[in-house]
């Protein structure tokens, strides 16, 4: 998603996977990227942040990890 308000420019881009474990349950992995563009600035902002849900078998959360870089 591209949004532009005056010449001010903002990107969002977000992934999500999942996948089953061997011993039943699922692990969802969500990455965001996020971009903030502004004209004859060249150290614009990225951020990425990673999202990490581990669930066993009944759907219990057992790990919940978020990571974030600049």
């Amino acid at each position: 998603m591209k949004r532009i308000a005056s010449l001010l420019a903002q990107k969002t881009k977000v992934e999500s996977k999942a996948r089953h474990r061997a011993g039943g349950g699922t692990v969802a992995t969500t990455e965001t990227t996020q971009e903030h563009e502004r004209p004859g600035i060249g150290n614009d902002t990225k951020t990425k942040a990673t999202e990490t849900v581990e669930r066993d078998a009944n759907g219990n959360i057992i790990r919940h990890e978020k990571k974030v870089q600049h």
